[in-house]
């Protein structure tokens, strides 16, 4: 595992990140430290260690953080297809952080083409880590009303330098 799961779902539903809350997302001092401090904080050194694992995948010198928040969706949560950033440089991370999730709970991260037709998707697993273009259409299938805890997921967007 990247991140002891445990541990930042705690931070993100009690601790600080609460304080921030906007609808489904989780922002960490109104989003600014998230980009500037991660090494600094422990709640935020744990997303400094998503970031060197994606640096052996990208050049993250070439790269800077556009923003970053924790999702979090219950079977009340509503999904729409959406894209992340329209630049086709642009990259999506998205780290699932709930210590404990049964596949039929759902919560599945969907990827469509342009037609809207579903072309893919992976399963909602603790500790996964996910990396794609930002600009590939997707959307989280519904959560099951059986889900024993809600969906979580840290999300994190890189540009290239100079495109923020």
């Amino acid at each position: 595992p990247i991140c002891h799961s445990t541990g930042l779902y705690g931070s993100l539903i009690e601790g600080s990140w609460a304080l921030n809350r906007q609808g489904n997302r989780f922002y960490y001092d109104n989003n600014t430290r998230l980009t500037k401090d991660f090494e600094k904080d422990s709640e935020l050194g744990m997303l400094g260690e998503l970031l060197k694992e994606v640096s052996s995948y990208i050049d993250m010198e070439l790269m800077e953080v556009s923003e970053a928040y924790a999702n979090l969706y219950t079977n009340e949560t509503v999904t729409t297809i959406h894209t992340d950033h329209w630049d086709e440089d642009a990259i999506t991370i998205l780290y699932f952080v709930t210590p404990e999730w049964e596949t039929n709970w759902g919560g599945e991260i969907l990827f469509f083409q342009e037609d809207k037709e579903v072309e893919g998707g992976f399963s909602y697993k603790p500790n996964r880590m996910l990396i794609f273009p930002s600009n590939k259409p997707h959307r989280v299938a519904t959560v099951s009303s059986s889900a024993k805890l809600p969906r979580m997921s840290i999300a994190i967007k890189l540009v290239k330098k100079g495109a923020v």
